[in-house]
């Protein structure tokens, strides 16, 4: 059977990290709250008024975080889910519960057994690869027709000053590992500015 453990770098685990993370601190700030708001009640009951009113600040401070936290969690599950385009409700279903929730084929499948193992392998293998896909950034040679009329020099000069050739080098290999996105840059006007002036200042 194929190792379903291999992809923890991919986009897919890294929003379930994130996902994590957020239900941590959401757990976290609610204890938080619950314990000042303990301490407001022991405090009250003994007379001691100004204890009391600082413990409920604290309580109403974490519960106010914890609650500005789950609507932030809340928000990036309904982003990813409006992401996962051109998947049916079935598929997103295995999509989260593969990536999100870090769960198995065989796990998934106990969770619904009207969904074989075979058929979430088969979904799960698409996904990861869909998400492997990169932008076509890899600049076109000079003389294509395609060729934009700037090079990874010209955006490593547009970015700082006097960049070192280890930076200009690094550069070329995200344009040439698809990390950049070309169609971004060529519609950014400042940049395209940068270049017409550059061009203009060869040519004098």
């Amino acid at each position: 059977m194929p190792n379903y453990k291999n992809d923890e770098t991919s986009i897919g685990r890294r929003l379930g990290r994130l996902l994590q993370q957020y239900g941590l601190r959401i757990s976290y700030a609610t204890h938080k709250a619950n314990i000042y708001s303990e301490e407001e009640k022991c405090a009250s009951a003994r007379g001691l008024a100004q204890k009391a009113l600082r413990a409920k600040i604290s309580a109403n401070s974490w519960g106010v975080y914890a609650k500005n936290l789950a609507d932030k969690r809340d928000e990036l599950k309904q982003a990813i889910y409006m992401s996962l385009i051109g998947y049916n409700d079935k598929q997103k279903k295995i999509w989260f519960a593969y990536f999100i929730d870090n769960l198995s084929p065989s796990e998934i499948e106990l969770q619904d057994p009207n969904i074989s193992q075979r058929t979430i392998q088969r979904v799960v293998a698409a996904m990861k690869a869909d998400m492997a896909l990169r932008f076509p950034s890899k600049l076109p040679t000079i003389g294509d027709k395609e060729a934009p009329n700037w090079n990874a020099k010209d955006l490593a000069s547009f970015l700082g000053e006097r960049p070192s050739e280890d930076y200009i080098k690094g550069l070329q290999d995200a344009f040439d590992y698809g990390v950049i996105d070309i169609d971004a840059i060529e519609c950014d006007e400042e940049f395209q500015n940068f270049i017409s002036a550059s061009k203009v200042g060869e040519k004098q």
